[in-house]
Parts: C-alpha cells; sequence; structure tokens
C-alpha cells in the first residue's frame, strides 16, 4: 500500500493505494480509529476501482465516526462493493 498527502496539511486530502494482480478477488474492508481530533464529526471518501482495462468505478463514502466516548476504537467499513451494503462493527 502506497500512502500519499499530508495529514497535518490544513483540510488535507489523502490517497491510500493498493494494488493486486487483476483476476484476483479481494475483499476489500475499511479501518477508520477514532481519535479526538475526528470523533463525531462527518468523513468522506472516495474508492476508485480500475477494471484492467482502462476503465474505472467509483463508489462515495460517506459516515459520521462515533461519539469521543468511543476514542482508540475502530470503526469498520466492509462490503465496499458496488451495490452491496456497508457494515460496520
Amino acid at each position: 500500500m502506497v500512502a500519499l498527502g499530508h495529514a497535518a496539511a490544513p483540510e488535507a486530502h489523502l490517497a491510500q493505494i493498493y494494488s493486486a494482480p487483476v483476476g484476483e478477488t479481494r475483499g476489500l474492508r475499511v479501518e477508520i480509529e477514532v481519535t479526538a481530533e475526528n470523533c463525531g464529526t462527518p468523513m468522506q471518501a472516495e474508492m476508485v476501482r480500475s477494471d484492467g482495462k482502462g476503465g474505472l468505478a467509483s463508489l462515495d463514502l460517506e459516515v459520521t465516526l462515533p461519539g469521543c466516548d468511543a476514542l482508540g476504537e475502530l470503526l469498520v467499513l466492509q462490503n465496499l462493493e458496488p451495490g452491496l451494503t456497508l457494515a460496520s462493527r
């Protein structure tokens, strides 16, 4: 995985890039740690996937993080394929 961007920048935009060989089935799971800086706040992200043939598909994610009583816990988003349901624990 490659991480791009700098979290300390004002209104930072960050990217994490993961690549796998075409044809391999991979599940994707996003974990967001609840911190004092992000607790209770809305968070937006976009997942962009290549089909290996030059085409792209994107999925917009929007979630409000748990309150500050959940500091240190992880919000887990699973089944991040278009058309499937997001699940959190």
